[in-house]
């Protein structure tokens, strides 16, 4: 239940909750910016790391030495994020803010479960890390009360079904502005998965064959209801070693970077 702790002048400065570098990063979950929010991130794994292998098929016989173990390109699984929080309530910090507070995250910041886009922005890099995830584990809290104030900590744990992705910017010019998205793909059986930035997600998206000798390629547009000057990131998933997304420039969508 509830434990007396030191002052949270002290706590703050053991967590480093002021000036630290994480506080530094922005972090958006399901369009709420933690900072603003309060919520800080003191520690996270999984954002750029490399997911695991898949387990790759291998035969094994006694009278062989060794073992054959398939060589062809391996595919990875799927990304593991895991999000270390602090969340100081500094005003009437009772029990019943603790249960908003943890309602909070459930609902508004992991959506009941379900797909959510998070987004980590760093002051020194240009370009965001942004993901499609659901949540993997339910949440566990804990929490320190002093005085009037609480100080919540709990882990968000989160997995993206489809790291293999490319990502994209775009920068609507005007309301309701369109986007054309266009690359080229090794063949017209793979498919792929492209989520807008804004809610739309166009799913099993297959090049159409064209020309001597046959090429084939992808072709979509997308219209904005937002206002202008709005940055959207869309993600085109699936095996995008095989696709062919060129780099390029506003008014078109930008190519921030490829994980294949």
């Amino acid at each position: 239940m509830c434990t007396r702790a030191t002052p949270f002048s002290e706590l703050k400065q053991s967590n480093k909750l002021n000036n630290s570098t994480m506080a530094r990063i922005t972090y958006y979950l399901n369009g709420v910016n933690l900072n603003t929010a309060g919520i800080v991130v003191e520690s996270s794994t999984g954002l750029i790391e490399m997911p695991d292998l898949k387990p790759r098929k291998e035969s094994d016989w006694a009278q062989m030495h060794g073992k054959i173990i398939d060589t062809a390109r391996p595919y990875i699984k799927e990304r593991e994020i895991k999000l270390n929080c602090a969340w100081l309530i500094t005003t009437t910090g009772t029990i019943n803010n603790v249960q908003a507070a943890m309602n909070y995250v459930r609902e508004t910041l992991l959506n009941l479960g379900q797909q959510v886009r998070l987004v980590v922005k760093f002051p020194t890099l240009n370009n965001p890390l942004v993901y499609n995830v659901i949540q993997q584990k339910g949440v566990n809290f804990s929490w320190k009360f002093s005085g009037s104030d609480v100080l919540l900590k709990f882990t968000i744990s989160l997995v993206e079904p489809q790291p293999c992705k490319a990502v994209l910017k775009y920068t609507a010019a005007s309301a309701s502005a369109q986007a054309t998205l266009a690359f080229t793909v090794a063949d017209g059986s793979t498919t792929f998965d492209i989520d807008w930035g804004d809610g739309t997600t166009d799913y099993d998206v297959a090049g159409t064959a064209s020309g001597t000798p046959t090429t084939y390629s992808v072709s979509k547009t997308h219209t904005y209801t937002g206002a202008a000057d709005t940055d959207y990131y869309i993600i085109v998933s699936g095996d995008v070693y095989k696709a062919t997304i060129t780099q390029g420039t506003n008014p078109n969508p930008v190519l921030l970077w490829t994980l294949k």
